[in-house]
């Protein structure tokens, strides 16, 4: 299956908080003394903030990658 990766576009901002927000919960999980989930308009403002000031960047560069151990696994996140 190909993946296709594109830039974050502020109608990604919802999606993103989501994304933000679980992973936040999931690290709780692992360590509620070390970690904590943020406040939700403040990752939302960060995301709008963000696009925002990158929406002038014509030319990005990738400098990392992704793997997996489990590809039959998906993830779904919460809506």
């Amino acid at each position: 299956m190909p993946i296709l990766v594109r830039a974050a576009e502020r109608e990604d901002v919802s999606a993103l908080v989501r994304l933000r927000l679980a992973n936040a919960e999931r690290h709780v999980q692992l360590d509620p003394a070390i970690y904590r989930v943020p406040d939700t308009e403040a990752v939302r403002r960060h995301f709008e903030e963000v696009l925002a000031a990158e929406s002038n960047i014509t030319e990005r560069t990738a400098v990392r990658h992704v793997t997996t151990a489990h590809p039959e696994r998906t993830a779904k996140l919460p809506r």
